[in-house]
């Protein structure tokens, strides 16, 4: 029988020390792209969108608390207001100040906001919330373990986690986006740091098997270049090229895939799960379950 690899503090240091830099990178990508981001969203309601799919997998929201991680420019939390009313409550945290400006100029001055790391929130609560959503936004952490037991940690015992996780962008059915810039001899990313089979295994640790369905979105020439043109997002293409060259980029695929009049097509898995089955008991307790 084979043993678990031993973690040495040192590991551990620097494990969480490239997780920080990541994060670090992440926050300056969205404070920078906050502008394109709302308006791409403004534009498409490409995220709002992707919400209705998202919360239509659990029980209804109304009147519950909940939290949007990831918030961003407040598209999903509007939507969230929307659908708790007057007798629940939404939240929403992000690691950009910018966003989380913008989402207070779309919502208005009593919006519940607050600057948190996606990975490490827990501690920001004293209460519990009914459901927690990541909109878009778990596959782009670096450590997607740590941020599922956050959530854990601030759910009620009966609670929800709702996740809407891309896997990629396709060129054609069988090459994916980032494949075919490595065969043009471009220095390709992962395009998702916890893409769905590392989430599902951690989500696994903490709550009940989920419900799952994949959507797919197909990206005409313009919304390809309108989601990847962004500072952010094009940054899981390309990590290593700078921005205004990642765009450069984009735009050229974009045209290829206008002069061949055809879309580009994301595939996404969208997870519901219900807390309280498989781990976590401990974190809830911890917590109080009173509004």
């Amino acid at each position: 029988m084979g043993h678990e690899p031993v973690r040495t503090q040192a590991g551990d240091a620097a494990a969480e020390e490239r997780s920080r830099k990541i994060r670090e990178r992440i926050r300056g990508a969205f404070d920078r792209g906050a502008s394109d981001y709302d308006r791409f969203e403004g534009t498409t309601e490409f995220f709002a969108g992707l919400l209705d799919e998202l919360i239509s997998l659990g029980p209804s929201l109304a009147g519950r608390r909940v939290l949007d991680v990831g918030c961003g420019t407040g598209a999903s939390l509007a939507r969230l207001s929307q659908t708790v009313g007057e007798n629940g409550l939404a939240v929403g945290i992000d690691v950009s100040l910018s966003m989380l400006r913008r989402a207070t100029a779309r919502l208005g001055a009593g919006t519940c906001v607050a600057q948190m790391d996606g990975c490490h929130f827990a501690n920001g609560f004293r209460t519990s919330f009914d459901a927690v959503i990541y909109n878009a936004v778990l596959f782009l952490l670096p450590d997607a373990e740590a941020s599922l037991a956050a959530t854990r940690a601030v759910l009620r015992a009966d609670g929800h986690v709702y996740l809407a996780n891309l896997e990629g962008v396709f060129w054609d059915p069988d090459l994916a986006v980032p494949e075919l810039l490595a065969r043009r001899g471009l220095p390709a990313g992962r395009h998702a740091l916890a893409p769905w089979p590392v989430v599902s295994a951690h989500l696994g640790k903490f709550f009940a098997p989920p419900a799952v369905r994949r959507l797919r979105v197909q990206l005409t020439p313009e919304r390809f270049v309108a989601f990847y043109g962004q500072e952010p997002m094009s940054a899981g293409l390309l990590p290593t090229v700078p921005y205004p060259e990642r765009r450069r980029v984009v735009e050229g695929l974009g045209e290829e895939l206008a002069r061949e009049g055809r879309c580009a097509e994301q595939v996404w898995v969208l997870a519901c799960a219900r807390a309280g089955q498989n781990g976590g008991g401990a974190a809830t307790a911890r917590r109080g379950e009173g509004g």
